[in-house]
């Protein structure tokens, strides 16, 4: 999910469906502006003005083309790339669906070096069952998981999950505006624990973040035998703190502080 790529408010979240918020997002409103000066550009041309079909081309390749590589977060990001001609790395984040095999050949087939960031609903099992030779769907049928074993998946080892977007500013109802600071503060439940939440003030609504992070890095023997790239997803955590757990990751020690394995030895059904 992108913050962009639909239009955020309580009335947005209760009657509009998917496909209607994005109409209204901030995308959908940047990438029309784009293509109209696109389109401008070629009409001038056929007028007669000195533009040429390398300039145009030009256009329509940037600013994405001056990225080197990009992160992928929804099946219309990617789309769009392909669309427009991207040529820089991709690697998509682990909300863009990659369960089973349908959906890894549709990303291939679109870019196929992508870097695909493993699922985080994935066990143990299911990320290392290509030592058995496959992947097996709830109907049993059996689907190769290449981008798990030819050193292409990125695995998120260590982050705080994001729970809930709420259409609507907890912040705002509780102290006031913070006039577009994107404030942050700590939610506690009836049992003390503690959620990081966030105002994103362009949109008027908050993420919430589960307070204790998930952390697999310290899980050595399926470091060194997981074959891909390690990804370390931080959120909100100081200076200092990124540089402790980036310690302890290098160094090999076990994470100091509350944390959660998450999906990996339990899954999803």
């Amino acid at each position: 999910m992108s913050d962009t790529d639909r239009y955020i408010s309580p009335l947005g979240e209760r009657y509009a469906s998917r496909e209607m918020q994005f109409i209204f997002s901030e995308d959908k409103k940047f990438r029309t502006w784009r293509r109209l000066w696109i389109a401008l550009a070629e009409s001038e041309k056929e007028l007669g003005l000195n533009i040429t079909d390398e300039q145009i081309e030009e256009l329509k390749a940037l600013p994405l083309n001056m990225c080197s590589s990009l992160i992928v977060r929804n099946v219309d990001e990617l789309a769009y790339l392909y669309e427009i001609g991207y040529k820089g790395e991709i690697i998509t984040d682990y909300s863009l669906y990659s369960m089973n095999r349908i959906a890894v050949d549709y990303i291939r087939s679109l870019f196929s070096d992508a870097v695909i960031t493993l699922p985080v609903e994935l066990n143990r099992k299911q990320i290392r069952d290509y030592e058995n030779g496959g992947f097996y769907t709830e109907n049993t049928e059996k689907h190769s998981i290449s981008y798990v074993d030819d050193g292409t998946g990125e695995w998120v080892v260590y982050g705080h999950q994001p729970l809930m977007v709420m259409a609507e500013c907890i912040y705002d109802n509780t102290f006031g505006c913070s006039k577009g600071s994107n404030a942050s503060f700590i939610l506690r439940d009836r049992k003390n624990s503690s959620f990081y939440s966030k105002a994103v003030c362009k949109y008027c609504c908050n993420i919430i973040y589960n307070g204790i992070p998930t952390v697999l890095f310290d899980m050595k023997k399926d470091i060194d035998e997981y074959k891909g790239i390690c990804r370390l997803h931080f959120t909100y955590e100081s200076a200092d703190r990124v540089k402790e757990i980036l310690d302890d990751f290098f160094d090999g020690n076990e994470y100091d502080g509350e944390f959660t394995r998450g999906h990996y030895k339990r899954g999803v059904e």
